[in-house]
């Protein structure tokens, strides 16, 4: 359902927030990771990678288990930056994903947006009312020019460059043949210039309420590391899900720009009045590792795709521990408002404040999260992994995961509670449950006037695929 949150425009003194009228807001950064799948990091288990400042990080922090994105990246970072889900800024797909084998498309996809073009205020145009400094740094991948870019929406630009596919237009070594980036040294690693540009900004606006986004591209492919992080796991005992050296570098790289970027908030004084969120935009990518005991990878609507690493600090606010409510991406605006003590006008946000929950003890008003997933994702070939997606809607409840398939017409139903891996569609065992689940997830698309895809595809020729195998092999 959504919900509508009301607050007065650039109000920093008349305040809902929880801290004191005569104190000032929190500064606020998000630390908003390309690609990192849950079972990456080692507080949630990795032996083989390294991340001692995250691991860190999460034993300060609230650290929230069950929380979600959006299966790619494009839809997931406009969730974030809107605040809306994807029925409202119509973002359903990753640009070039869009082509992909429409032969094997049995209904279309709905048509996607490339770029943000509704009306309402985002992210950063909401928080530099509220008189916040904003920055962003790394991708956006919301577009690549004109009302596209960070700039339209309240940010200081520091980079936003990439390609339609997500990953850096000319690698993460320079030259990086981003026109939104000018090149460094040769070889300057991407994370390294995108840290110090994030930090600088820290320091530039110290002494004044900041929001900053710090996106790196990291750990996106392609898989180019720094030789000598390479060095670190070539004695490293490889684990059942993760043995690729490469990649553990890039995650080792990421942790050491995130561990930088919060040493520079204790060194410039602000550490202890800035609100700190740790995530990622979907899970990771299967060429590089596994999700288990997750199922599915990046692009799949199982929890290896959606499910996400995400925790958040703020002194004498946030308690440590783990909280298992569902969170989303769509809570962050509606949490940041909450936390800048401002009021605006009325906004329609899908997500809902979490501060409420920031100390282990209180709860949220909504009883699900919901996804509508309008077009085709992922790879067909990588269907065995579970991420070639079709359009399908979903309602996640304390306990229950309900799907409903467009294609084929078909539902699962997984009891999160005992069976996270969603190895048993209980969907057959539990017709009341599906009926249930069935009737409030179809409330919820028709109060969003959610595009249904049900349209025949006239392209549909799943034999192709076997006519191109057999006239390769002649």
């Amino acid at each position: 359902m959504k919900q509508i949150l009301w607050v007065g425009v650039l109000s920093l003194m008349v305040g809902t927030s929880c801290f004191a009228a005569e104190k000032r807001p929190p500064n606020v950064v998000l630390f908003f990771v390309d690609d990192l799948g849950w079972g990456d990091l080692g507080c949630n288990g990795n032996t083989f990678h390294l991340t001692p400042n995250i691991d860190a990080f999460a034993k300060t922090s609230r650290v929230f288990s069950d929380a979600y994105a959006y299966p790619s990246c494009s839809p997931s970072r406009a969730c974030l930056v809107t605040g809306q889900n994807t029925p409202r800024h119509g973002i359903y797909n990753v640009k070039y994903y869009l082509g992909t084998r429409d032969w094997l498309k049995k209904i279309k996809d709905v048509k996607t947006n490339h770029f943000y073009k509704g009306d309402a205020p985002t992210i950063g145009t909401l928080m530099k009312r509220l008189g916040y400094k904003c920055g962003y740094a790394g991708k956006w991948h919301m577009g690549d020019e004109g009302k596209g870019l960070p700039q339209a929406h309240g940010f200081t630009q520091m980079n936003a460059g990439g390609c339609g596919w997500g990953h850096p237009a000319g690698g993460f070594f320079s030259p990086y043949k981003n026109t939104q980036l000018p090149d460094g040294p040769k070889g300057e690693y991407l994370s390294d210039r995108l840290t110090e540009e994030s930090i600088g900004f820290i320091k530039k606006y110290k002494n004044e309420p900041f929001f900053l986004v710090y996106a790196p591209y990291l750990v996106h492919r392609p898989v180019e590391p720094k030789p000598e992080y390479v060095k670190l796991f070539a004695e490293r005992p490889p684990s059942k899900t993760h043995r690729n050296q490469g990649y553990a570098a890039m995650v080792y790289a990421m942790d050491l720009a995130f561990g930088k970027l919060v040493e520079s908030l204790k060194e410039q004084g602000v550490y202890e009045n800035t609100l700190i969120v740790f995530t990622s935009d979907n899970g990771t990518n299967p060429a590089c590792a596994k999700s288990l005991p997750l199922r599915g990878c990046k692009a799949s609507i199982y929890e290896g795709g959606i499910r996400v690493p995400t925790m958040v600090y703020w002194k004498g606010v946030t308690s440590p521990g783990i909280s298992k409510t569902p969170v989303s991406l769509l809570d962050w605006i509606p949490t940041f408002l909450d936390a800048g003590g401002g009021r605006l006008d009325g906004l329609t946000l899908d997500g809902e404040s979490l501060l409420p929950i920031f100390d282990g003890k209180g709860k949220l008003k909504r009883d699900a999260l919901f996804w509508h997933i309008a077009s085709y994702q992922g790879n067909p070939s990588n269907a065995k992994n579970d991420t070639w997606t079709r359009p399908c809607s979903i309602i996640r409840t304390d306990q229950y995961k309900f799907v409903q398939e467009y294609e084929n017409g078909t539902f699962e139903l997984y009891d999160l509670r005992k069976d996270r891996s969603e190895k048993k569609n209980l969907a057959g065992d539990l017709p009341e449950v599906v009926s249930r689940l069935k009737k409030k997830l179809d409330t919820w698309l028709k109060d969003m006037d959610a595009v249904i895809p049900n349209e025949p595809n006239p392209n549909y020729d799943p034999s192709r695929g076997e006519r191109v195998k057999k006239k390769k092999k002649k």
